[in-house]
């Protein structure tokens, strides 16, 4: 269960080179702001929400399948796949 995971904000803080990150189910990463290179995400059923992403301005996917936290997009110019769904 990646509930249990130990990895947190402060774990992946100097990891800015990232091009994909999965953290789905992961209920300690609420802010991934910093990895401005990210191009893919994986947050489903997780705590990360609008905010933590909002300077994540190259991604390209986005994987946020039971996460009501990511309501909207705006801030994600770069965007072009955003598969969601809220149970």
């Amino acid at each position: 269960d990646a509930f249990g995971c130990d990895i947190t904000n402060d774990s992946i803080k100097d990891c800015i080179k990232l091009k994909s990150l999965n953290i789905g189910q992961n209920s300690k990463i609420t802010n991934i702001n910093q990895l401005t290179n990210l191009e893919e995400l994986f947050c489903a059923r997780c705590v990360l929400g609008n905010e933590g992403i909002q300077k994540c301005t190259n991604l390209i996917k986005l994987h946020s399948e039971e996460n009501p936290n990511i309501t909207h997009i705006t801030d994600l110019p770069n965007l072009k796949v955003w598969i969601y769904n809220y149970y």
